[in-house]
């Protein structure tokens, strides 16, 4: 189920769609780079690069922290 629902929602995040992006926050300290939950547990980590979606990670809730601040250090 979380992979055809992150395919989903990353199909509708490429295709610029709306409501999937209503859902999206960006980071603090990292404008560039958004969030949006997947189901209840899981995040996916993205970044818009000329019109190009780039799925950066799909995490669990529990490790996003770590994972930002992995990003921040890049």
């Amino acid at each position: 189920h979380n992979q055809r629902g992150a395919l989903e929602l990353i199909g509708r995040l490429a295709a610029g769609r709306e409501d999937a992006f209503r859902l999206a926050r960006p980071l603090r300290g990292m404008r560039e780079v958004w969030r949006v939950r997947l189901q209840r547990s899981y995040r996916i980590l993205f970044r818009m690069d000329e019109g190009v979606l780039r799925v950066l990670d799909i995490v669990h809730r529990q490790d996003l922290e770590r994972r930002i601040r992995v990003l921040w250090r890049q």
